[in-house]
């Protein structure tokens, strides 16, 4: 069984040298191990530097006999219209993404790919969260956060996505779930992951993912006000009015419409809370009530992160 790696690429040159470096250390890690690695590019409005990047991974992987590439050149897509070009054109029966700006370590993708054949639909990990700031000279990494895998809960997967793009799944679900709704601009990972979870249950892994790099250009984690917004779509979708959380108002509208289904009905108090004139005050509850969780969380995550420092010397060791 097959292991297929989609990567969506734009504007990706600072990044492309990084990520090739470790694919190839990936995939040879992967072709020890005997998993058949198939990673499927698909690049929006290519630079010729992009170009020439992506025919040497190509060559080096084919050279070296650990991967195979394959690569689309489109004109400019959605991330997610991306994603679902580049399942169509994978092959293998394991199927996941491979963020450009990520580093994904051989040992998870190895066990996911082993809970997948074990009959496993969806596997999802631990994983590394480093923030950066812009300086001057570049990038400065600030202390790397752990992100746990807990246990598949859907009360707890609907409300949130712990999985992050590090998830893994098999492509028959995939056909069952239905493609990632191209529409959304960052959180269609998670729309579908919700949708994923009336099927199946999901399976948590053990081995570190890799490491999610915040730089401030990332889609998610950065403060987009759309982001809970999206969220909050998903939630209306589902009837989950107990996720909601307050968001710009007329945003949130517009969103709705655009997104919405058309024939389904939003309770009265609901939309008086998220874009009629209760929203301001809903608004400012919800920050008093949140203020000390956010401290306690922050507290929590800081703590965890000391601890885990021994064991992210060894991951980054292995590589």
């Amino acid at each position: 069984m097959g292991l297929s790696l989609v990567t969506s690429l734009f504007r990706s040159e600072a990044h492309l040298p990084t990520y090739a470096r470790h694919v190839l250390q990936v995939a040879e890690r992967l072709r020890q191990a005997s998993v058949p690695l198939e990673v499927v590019i698909v690049a929006n409005d290519a630079s010729s530097r992009e170009r020439a990047l992506v025919a040497d991974l190509a060559v080096a992987a084919r050279e070296a006999r650990t991967a195979h590439v394959v690569a689309s050149f489109v004109e400019r897509e959605t991330l997610y219209a991306s994603w679902n070009r580049g399942v169509r054109a994978a092959s293998g029966a394991c199927v996941g993404f491979w963020n450009v700006d990520d580093v994904r370590t051989a040992e998870a993708l190895i066990e996911g790919h082993r809970l997948i054949a074990r009959g496993s639909a969806v596997a999802y990990f631990p994983f590394f969260l480093l923030r950066a700031r812009r300086l001057l000279g570049g990038l400065q990494l600030r202390q790397p956060i752990r992100c746990p895998a807990p246990p598949f809960d859907r009360t707890r997967f609907r409300a949130r996505m712990p999985t992050t793009a590090f998830f893994l799944f098999a492509r028959p679900l995939y056909q069952r779930v239905g493609p990632f709704d191209e529409r959304f601009r960052i959180l269609g990972d998670f729309e579908w992951c919700v949708r994923a979870s009336y099927a199946v249950d999901f399976t948590p892994g053990t081995t570190v993912a890799g490491f999610f790099l915040r730089h401030g250009a990332n889609l998610s984690g950065i403060g987009d006000p759309l982001q809970p917004v999206e969220a909050n779509v998903v939630h209306l979708r589902h009837g989950a009015w107990d996720n909601l959380r307050p968001v710009h108002g007329e945003l949130m509208r517009a969103k709705w419409r655009e997104l919405g289904d058309p024939g389904q009905s939003i309770p009265a108090d609901v939309e008086h809370r998220l874009w009629g004139g209760g929203a301001g005050d809903w608004r400012r509850a919800w920050e008093r009530a949140h203020r000390r969780e956010r401290w306690s969380a922050a507290l929590r995550v800081a703590l965890r992160s000391l601890l885990d420092l021994p064991r992210l010397r060894i991951v980054r060791s292995r590589g």
